[in-house]
């Protein structure tokens, strides 16, 4: 049995103690380390002088990319019932001074911390030890909240200007997407987004294949636009394209917007006018999937129009996008097919 066979049969090993969890395998996902630890909690209890905590056992699997904690099953007592996961590239850990058996685990996107007690100060070294390296090799690659021109030059296509997984995922909903409800609205598969984005963020690309949902795939291209750095339109001309538009006149506002987006950086222009093609082609649908170019401009403008100091912007930019989506082709006449 070769090493790739060993890694698979660690993976498989830890699915069937997860009979609720979906699939694990992954072309990248490796076991690192796993293990029970005591989630501490605050306790309750009002007659308590002193602040005490409460231990609540878990059972934690490390990966590479994720960590999963279960609590043993009550009706089979080899297994686990999923809790839920963590995404390493999202976690920080430090070691607590007070006490040689616990560490805590920062979740930065939700600002929450988790304090884990183990059963011996040589397991809380181990774990710290596993943790630490997972963040450090998981912060090695990056695909999602990467600059689009530091992106593209790591592709492996030279002369392409639309990353590679994002077109997938165009085609994809373009051919198994456009007549889904709620298609861009609805979400699919939190776990399954979180596992995709990490098969790219890793160098393995994205898998998909007639069992994937189309809405996880539309969830997958607004992230990927929503944590680029700096919004497509760019911060310099994001004011210019949200207040374009304002003639009452079609073709003024064709011209307007051509305009305005021609000045984008070039890769910033060609993945804004794929992404406005997709767009347009689900609205034309709309009677099958509900999704009018408004619905689709309120789904994305935040993703679009964004502030580097306003946290509630945009205030306005809905109406040039919802144009650019139902006049695309008159737009962008060379994209017909």
């Amino acid at each position: 049995m070769d090493v790739e066979q060993q890694e698979q049969r660690k993976i498989d090993e830890v699915q069937e103690k997860l009979a609720n969890y979906p699939s694990l395998s992954r072309p990248f996902r490796r076991l690192l380390f796993e293990g029970p630890l005591n989630l501490l909690v605050p306790s309750e209890a009002e007659e308590e002088a002193e602040e005490e905590e409460t231990p609540l056992e878990f059972y934690f699997f490390l990966f590479n990319d994720i960590v999963l904690y279960a609590r043993q099953s009550d009706d089979f007592p080899d297994k686990y019932e999923f809790v839920g996961q963590m995404q390493i590239r999202d976690l920080d850990v430090t070691s607590d001074k007070a006490s040689e058996l616990v560490f805590q685990i920062h979740v930065r996107s939700v600002d929450t911390s988790y304090r884990l007690q183990t059963a011996t100060p040589e397991d809380r070294e181990e774990w710290l030890s596993h943790i630490r390296a997972a963040i450090q090799n998981a912060m090695v690659h990056r695909v999602f909240g990467l600059s689009l021109d530091k992106h593209m030059s790591t592709e492996p296509e030279t002369g392409r200007q639309i990353p590679f997984f994002m077109e997938k995922c165009f085609e994809f909903v373009e051919k198994h997407g456009v007549d889904k409800e709620g298609i861009f609205r609805a979400s699919g598969s939190r776990v399954e987004q979180l596992n995709q984005m990490e098969s790219i963020n890793q160098g393995y690309g994205i898998t998909l294949d007639d069992k994937t949902d189309p809405h996880m795939v539309a969830s997958l291209l607004k992230a990927y636009v929503r944590e680029l750095p700096e919004p497509l339109p760019t911060f310099d001309l994001v004011e210019s394209f949200s207040q374009c538009c304002g003639s009452t006149d079609e073709n003024e506002r064709i011209e307007e917007i051509r305009s305005v987006v021609n000045q984008f950086p070039p890769l910033n222009r060609a993945l804004f006018i794929r992404l406005m093609k997709c767009l347009a082609k689900v609205a034309l649908n709309e009677p099958t999937n509900k999704m009018s170019a408004q619905n689709l401009s309120i789904v994305i403008a935040p993703s679009l129009i964004r502030s580097p100091t306003e946290t509630n912007y945009p205030k306005t930019g809905f109406e040039p996008i919802t144009f650019t989506i139902k006049n695309f082709f008159k737009i962008y006449p060379e994209e017909s097919e």
